[in-house]
């Protein structure tokens, strides 16, 4: 991603998106690469019931550069790496013809994106240290046709 933003444009009553100079407020380039890799199985214990674990392999770096004219640039942090493996797990039980109870567990994360590294004005600062987000998403249901569920979203820190 590139973005240029706060350039300085005329000042005439009509629409014109003529810039004065060449000169950007904040001139950024923002790029990220990622791989993951995700398995999972179901294991079939009988018609009725299965269990299905599963992993997931995470492995990305975003680097952040170029220029923000109100901020030092050594305080932006310009390279974020993560590397994590997420685990699931869920399970369901046929007890009757159409019913089906089921439960999930799965770990989860948010990450850091540019919104996170970049300060919006001078009167922000942004810890260099920020980490990715993670948590779970957890589940159980019932299924007849219609479906029932309680359902859990945490952030751990």
């Amino acid at each position: 991603m590139r973005r240029r933003q706060q350039g300085v444009g005329t000042t005439g009553t009509d629409y014109d998106l003529t810039r004065v100079n060449d000169y950007w407020g904040r001139n950024m380039h923002y790029n990220t690469n990622n791989l993951a890799l995700f398995a999972e199985y179901q294991f079939n214990f009988s018609d009725r019931w299965s269990i299905s674990p599963g992993l997931r392999y995470e492995d990305g770096i975003s680097v952040f550069s170029g220029d923000i004219a109100y901020y030092n640039a050594d305080s932006v942090r310009n390279e974020i790496s993560h590397q994590f493996l997420l685990k699931s797990i869920s399970t369901s039980y046929h007890f009757m013809k159409g019913m089906e109870i089921y439960a999930n567990y799965a770990g989860a994360y948010r990450p850091v994106i540019l919104k996170d590294i970049v300060p919006a004005s001078i009167y922000e600062s942004v810890d260099k240290n920020l980490k990715d987000a993670r948590g779970f998403n957890s589940e159980i249901g019932l299924r007849n046709g219609v479906t029932i569920s309680i359902g859990c979203i945490c952030l751990l820190p």
